[in-house]
């Protein structure tokens, strides 16, 4: 009877493992891509389907993600999320198992007014302001250049550029309460580096969408090769 039961356990942990070890692989391989944007402040929770067979055939059938105080670019955006599908993979030196595709799927990205607020004082930007609605993005600081300090006031959208960065825009413009032409501010709105990137994740996406509502702006993105 013993022997019995000794051989039904050893069979049990081996279903186990055929079931739950692919997964488990996986999980551990995409956190270890994503870590390196999450601040120390931050999770990370990732959750993934695949059985021995699909991993062997480099195949695995979805894979859930949700991360917050994500770094994208030059914005720790408060969250990121999505499930993406029909996700290969191969194995490389040395025994590491790296995301070489995905047929498709959808990620969220999340971005607070204090997120953007941390930009600007990143950015020298004294006292920085913001505040999000429906229309977009309102933003104003003290600019300092050696002994002058200019108040500044501006408004404007975010825009894509090449399918995964974000550019401001700006629309209007008030410096110590004297509102810019409008050439000039639309120079300004167009120079310099994105805002926020989605380059650098492990898997290829395109933004398809860019949502304001009270205090918070929602970036959407399709994931996979764009058709």
């Amino acid at each position: 009877m013993r022997r019995v039961v000794w051989i039904a356990a050893g069979l049990a942990a081996l279903l186990a493992a055929w079931v739950l070890l692919p997964s488990l692989l996986l999980q551990q391989t995409v956190a270890a891509a994503l870590r390196p944007h999450v601040e120390a402040a931050g999770t990370l929770h990732v959750r993934a389907r695949a059985t021995a067979w699909g991993l062997l055939r480099g195949r695995i059938a979805w894979l859930e993600i949700d991360a917050t105080r994500v770094r994208l670019g030059d914005v720790t955006a408060e969250r990121l999320s999505g499930r993406l599908r029909g996700v290969t993979v191969r194995l490389k030196p040395p025994r590491r198992w790296t995301v070489t595709g995905v047929e498709g799927g959808t990620l969220e990205v999340e971005v607070g007014q204090h997120d953007l607020e941390a930009y600007l004082r990143a950015r020298g930007v004294e006292r920085p302001s913001v505040t999000i609605d429906t229309g977009g993005v309102a933003a104003s600081g003290e600019l300092r250049a050696g002994p002058l300090v200019a108040a500044a006031h501006l408004r404007g959208q975010f825009y894509v550029s090449g399918g995964t960065d974000l550019y401001f825009q700006i629309t209007s413009l008030n410096l110590n309460g004297t509102d810019l032409p409008p050439g000039l501010t639309a120079v300004l709105g167009v120079a310099g580096r994105p805002v926020l990137s989605l380059r650098s994740l492990p898997v290829a996406v395109t933004v398809t969408q860019i949502a304001y509502r009270e205090g918070r702006m929602t970036v959407g993105a399709r994931a996979g090769a764009a058709p």
